[in-house]
């Protein structure tokens, strides 16, 4: 496909519109950005409008820039990161009118600018659009997303005061997601969010202390003390009644859809969400059950489609309320609710409602029964497909042993024997070698680091490599030089399956192994992520996260307030999808009978998990649907141990992570 479109191109066979076509496709499989870009503008200005040709041009600058985020993040920081980031802007330049070609080319504008480094300019590029008279609704729309994103990420008083004076809605309508006049529903969904995000600010700023406000964070609370600020800018439960009042009085299709908007905290057609879910002042937190209460009364006499959409949109946000954590009763009912509601809804999203419901209520059956379900209908997508059923650990410990998986000669070398090694954790990494080399070398770095500021002494490093390591010595031996008095071990194993899911599972296949050796008898081995970065010592972060504890694992099981930096601080809910709820990033195991016993467990459910998926894989159902397996075992394994092994003490690394 690519080589045609390149000869075509080359060849001058393709004119017009058609070449900027061809330009734009072959650049889209290239995987060559700044020239997609310019070849979809140029399409999108030269195609025919209502053509299907346009629509494409449209539609795929739409979703390469949507997605532009996530294309710089695959460029390396620095020189090479901002040159695409210019290149980008200037493709997407032009001058500003009121045709259709003209507002899709500024959108796209919109989104590039969203990640560039010029704050304000997606805000002025808009306000510049508006001004002209040109965009209509779905730029006012847009505007009024950028003006509540600079308010919340970078607030000022400037900030503050653009946001408290949005532009009045334009006069044509076309395309209005509200049905009635002049944006009405927008600016009630806007002002909730604004109140929410002033409330929240000067909360951060209560919570900091005055003593400790920085010169920025002086001018912020005076500008939110200020007397030109009304009193109804931080009133979060006025802005809720006057935001939910209309639904009295919609059709029961677009009630459903004001509350779907309001509960994403989103604008129609826009990326981004306030902070509405994760503000933790007590207001927002009613506001939140409030809405929720409101889906559930809609969702009662609703039909489809706007029933469906509103259940799926209640399922995720019904966990990022502190009431689903913590108050039982709410999340029993709620869950109990909705495995009856939805029974009529098509599937996936009524096995997907049903299933997460299931884990809510920790109803295992049901979660097994739905997840799979979701597995036999959509068998290449993540999550469902590795489902691991905690009551099914009994019979997984049960499996005689997958000889396939047993590496009989798991071979082990010692790169650095100290003279003298202080007590401490054997500290484990593993991967393949790709991640061996992006990841090893920061690794020992910020390990370093952290020993060397809090003036500590070295420790025990071992080294898991999936593959052979005579390739990847001379980044081994770079890692163990970078931690000068440690001792390094490596060990190593073939590849036996190429694919993501097995390197970042191999860990626990091997954690039994690892606690039982000898040299490692006396000491808490922690298995991390080679992206792992310490922060602090890793013998002074167990002693706090997990003192006395046989076990520590990243559990998050408390709704915690995490701070983004000055003023802002947002809450971390626990995750209710089983294949995140549980963090692989750091497992701890003691050096005593109840760390062996668990680390026995998880490696024997991680060998039947890996069985499992090797299975798919022969059946062309895994792949990369097993990602997440790794934390999906970790989930089942935690929930058998509570139950049937209390005498293991587990601790919450996450929960000292995040006091």
């Amino acid at each position: 496909m690519a080589e045609q479109l390149a000869e075509a191109v080359a060849n001058g066979r393709v004119i017009g519109p058609d070449l900027s076509e061809a330009q734009a496709r072959l650049a889209l499989l290239q995987l060559d950005a700044p020239k997609a870009l310019e070849a979809l503008a140029a399409l999108v200005a030269e195609a025919e409008p209502q053509s299907e040709q346009r629509q494409w041009a449209e539609r795929s600058l739409s979703q390469l820039t949507r997605l532009w985020h996530l294309v710089l993040t695959g460029m390396p920081a620095g020189a090479e990161r901002l040159e695409l980031q210019r290149r980008a802007e200037a493709a997407l330049a032009g001058p500003i009118d009121a045709t259709a070609a003209s507002t899709a080319r500024v959108m796209a504008l919109a989104d590039v600018l969203a990640h560039g480094r010029r704050p304000g300019a997606e805000r002025e590029l808009l306000e510049r659009t508006l001004a002209a008279g040109c965009g209509g609704f779905v730029v006012w729309q847009r505007l009024l997303a950028a003006l509540l994103g600079e308010l919340q990420e970078a607030p000022s008083p400037a900030a503050i005061a653009r946001a408290l004076a949005p532009p009045p809605a334009p006069q044509e309508m076309r395309g209005a997601s509200s049905g009635l006049g002049n944006g009405a529903l927008d600016l009630l969904r806007y002002r909730l969010q604004c109140a929410v995000v002033l409330a929240s600010l000067r909360w951060g700023l209560d919570r900091i202390g005055e003593a400790r406000w920085s010169e920025s964070e002086r001018a912020l609370a005076a500008a939110l003390s200020s007397s030109r600020i009304p009193p109804w800018a931080f009133a979060i439960e006025l802005a809720l009644q006057q935001a939910l009042a209309p639904i009295a009085r919609m059709p029961v299709a677009a009630a459903a859809r004001h509350l779907i908007l309001l509960a994403r905290g989103r604008f129609p057609r826009l990326p981004g969400q306030t902070r509405l879910w994760t503000a933790p002042v007590s207001e927002a937190e009613e506001a939140r059950r409030k809405i929720v209460e409101a889906m559930l009364n809609v969702l009662k006499v609703t039909g489809m489609p706007a029933a469906q959409t509103l259940a799926m949109t209640l399922m995720e946000r019904l966990p990022e309320t502190r009431s689903f954590w913590e108050d039982e009763i709410f999340r029993k009912d709620v869950c109990s609710f909705l495995l009856v509601q939805v029974n009529d809804l098509p599937d996936p999203a009524r096995s997907r409602i049903r299933a997460l419901c299931g884990i809510g209520l920790r109803d295992w059956p049901t979660a097994r029964a739905n997840f799979a379900t979701l597995a036999a209908l959509e068998p290449t997508a993540i999550g469902a497909t590795s489902y691991c059923d905690p009551e099914a650990v009994p019979a997984l410990l049960s499996r005689p042993e997958d000889k396939s998986l047993k590496i009989a000669d798991l071979r082990w070398e010692v790169l650095r024997k100290a003279e003298s090694v202080p007590a401490g954790p054997v500290i484990v990494t593993s991967g393949n070698a790709a991640y061996l080399r992006r990841f090893g070398p920061p690794y020992a770095a910020a390990l370093r680091e952290a020993l060397e500021s809090a003036a500590h002494p070295p420790g025990v490093l071992h080294l898991h490599l999936i593959g052979e390591p005579e390739k990847e010595r001379d980044t081994i031996l770079a890692i163990a030089e970078a931690l000068p008095g440690f001792s390094v071990t490596l060990s190593y194993e073939p590849v036996c399956v190429e694919a993501s899911y097995w390197f970042a599972t191999a860990r626990f296949l091997r954690l039994s192994a690892l606690r039982s050796r000898s040299e490692f008898a006396d000491r808490t081995v922690v298995v991390t992520d080679f992206d792992h970065a310490w922060t602090e010592p890793p013998a002074a972060f167990l002693a706090r996260a997990m003192p006395g504890a046989d076990v520590g694992l990243r559990l998050g099981r408390r709704v915690a307030i995490r701070s983004r930096g000055g003023a802002k601080f947002e809450l971390q809910y626990p995750l209710l999808q089983p294949w995140w709820n549980v963090s692989a990033h750091c497992v701890a195991v003691a050096p005593n009978a109840n760390g062996q016993r668990f680390a026995a467990i998880l490696s024997r459910v991680a060998e039947a998990a890996l069985h499992d998926a090797l299975m798919r894989d022969a059946a062309g159902q895994g792949g990369e649907a097993n990602w997440g397996i790794d934390q999906a075992i970790l989930f089942a394994v935690h929930r058998h141990v509570e139950s049937h092994h209390p005498e293991i003490a587990i601790a919450d690394l996450l929960e000292y992570e995040t006091s």
